[in-house]
């Protein structure tokens, strides 16, 4: 079990490593959008989980979260974000991911809202999810791609509207 566990941990190690330039660029973004708007990023958050949270999450629903939501839940939880609010895994929140994924259709997975019933959706294949937004309009029921290729840059444009 050590040895599975050393592996799993230097994978993630490699793969942010490999994300560490893009995430860089979203940190710089996220300190100066912090540094002219405090007031922002003074409400409440979740607490950021643990990667043993999170391979703990990814066990019981049997299904592997993108890289990049990953390092962002690490670092910065859940819940609001500047203009946006992300799910996170924090079970005890209102804004735990498996809270809200009911009202989405099968095969999706919601890691955000508009605030008035709609909701940006991850697409999931067996079990990996995507790192692509897509849209899901309660009313109309139809799902729609974004111009967001990950959570990174859906943060950039709807929570620190840096686009």
């Amino acid at each position: 079990i050590l040895k599975e566990r050393k592996r799993v941990i230097i994978n993630f190690l490699i793969i942010i490593q490999e994300n560490i330039m893009e995430y860089d660029l979203f940190r710089n973004n996220v300190q100066q959008v912090k540094a002219k708007k405090p007031i922002l990023f003074a409400l409440e958050t979740d607490t950021p989980p643990s990667i043993d949270k999170i391979e703990d999450f990814e066990k019981i629903y049997r299904m592997v979260l993108p890289e990049k939501y990953k390092l962002f839940i690490i670092e910065f939880g859940g819940g609001y974000f500047g203009y946006a609010n992300i799910y996170s895994l924090d079970n005890s929140s209102n804004y735990f991911i498996m809270k809200h994924k009911s009202f989405v259709p099968n095969g999706y997975l919601p890691i955000a809202d508009n605030g008035c019933g709609d909701f940006y959706v991850l697409k999931c294949n067996g079990e990996y999810c995507s790192d692509k937004i897509y849209y899901y309009t309660h009313d109309s029921q139809e799902i729609t791609e974004t111009a967001y290729h990950d959570i990174l840059e859906y943060l950039l444009d709807v929570g620190l509207k840096a686009l």
